[in-house]
């Protein structure tokens, strides 16, 4: 999905840091943090596109989680995977479906 881009896990809001990040010197960054219930994580990764940004990165921080999660997904850490698996399973065949049309 989405083959232009380079998409990077940060393994959870502590682990994103300067120190990681910067390989990706001089590159444009959209970052996706985690939904959380308190809105940590958003604002930490705030934080971290502004030292990004001082870095000579191009950085844009999304709020499309913060703006969709429900209150459950921000419960249980919506990340932007969980977002697009969602979003493609309607279209993807379920298992019987494909065993109808000869696919095992």
């Amino acid at each position: 999905m989405f083959p232009e881009y380079l998409w990077l896990a940060t393994g959870g809001r502590s682990q994103l840091s300067t120190d990681k990040l910067r390989v990706l010197r001089g590159r444009t960054i959209i970052m996706f943090p985690d939904t959380d219930t308190d809105g940590k994580t958003f604002a930490l990764w705030n934080e971290q596109a502004r030292e990004l940004q001082a870095m000579g990165c191009t950085v844009t921080v999304s709020d499309l989680l913060e703006r969709t999660a429900s209150v459950e997904d921000k419960a249980n850490g919506l990340d932007i995977a969980d977002y697009m698996i969602r979003q493609l399973k309607p279209s993807i065949p379920e298992k019987d479906k494909l065993h109808a049309i000869g696919i095992p």
